[in-house]
């Protein structure tokens, strides 16, 4: 669980400095409530992988991910904010939940409340 916490926080202290160095305002509500679903899309896409046996689950999940990364990407086209800057900013709380997702499943792996 101590990794999972330093992992949020040291991603928290991340994202403000790349929220800082792209000059975004991460405290507006529509940008809290998008990078909330990123971060746990990317949650989700471990914590499945760990949790299922089968390679074809994680397989669907992770196209269902993609298809959300451009989706997301053609939403930030049409909103017309879309550049270099937000798509790293996007990835990088992708990647952010993804490892927070990561040393989760490790946890109940190793409270053995779920197995590989």
């Amino acid at each position: 669980m101590k990794k999972l916490l330093a992992t949020f926080v040291i991603g928290l202290i991340l994202l403000f400095f790349v929220d800082t160095a792209f000059k975004l305002d991460g405290f507006k509500p529509e940008m809290l409530i998008d990078n909330a679903i990123r971060f746990f899309w990317g949650f989700l896409l471990l914590l499945v992988w760990g949790w299922s046996k089968q390679q074809r689950k994680y397989k669907v999940f992770f196209y269902i991910f993609i298809v959300f990364i451009i989706s997301d990407i053609i939403l930030d086209y049409v909103q017309d904010i879309l550049d270099l800057e937000m798509i790293a900013h996007d990835l990088f709380i992708f990647f952010w939940g993804a490892i927070s997702g990561y040393f989760f499943v490790n946890y109940l792996h190793c409270k053995q409340i779920i197995g590989y």
